[in-house]
């Protein structure tokens, strides 16, 4: 689980605006954002229909300061979308789960 009222995360939302995280929409591009700064790796799912069991997986790019992005020119209107989040292996709690985890913003 994302805990959303860390320090960092609140400078981070600070630094670039509270709209930057969660999906924006700019010059055709749909942008997915989300601070996750000790993931390794993070992907992007996207379903038709929440309960499919199907979906779509797309790695996301990490910048700096722990923001992942994935930007694209597709048309993603009426998709479902989730994340699937790598844990860390500093030693640090971080929530094993294989769920896909909800846009926390």
């Amino acid at each position: 689980m994302l805990h959303l009222q860390s320090a960092e995360a609140l400078r981070v939302a600070e630094r670039f605006g509270e709209d930057y995280f969660g999906y924006t929409f700019q010059d055709e591009t749909t942008f997915f954002r989300v601070h996750s700064p000790r993931s390794p790796l993070i992907e992007i799912i996207f379903k038709n229909h929440p309960n499919d069991k199907e979906y779509v997986s797309q790695p996301m790019s990490r910048l700096p300061i722990g923001v992942w992005e994935y930007a694209t020119k597709k048309n993603v209107i009426g998709k479902w979308y989730a994340y699937k989040i790598t844990p860390a292996a500093d030693g640090l709690p971080f929530d094993q789960t294989d769920t896909f985890i909800a846009d926390p913003y």
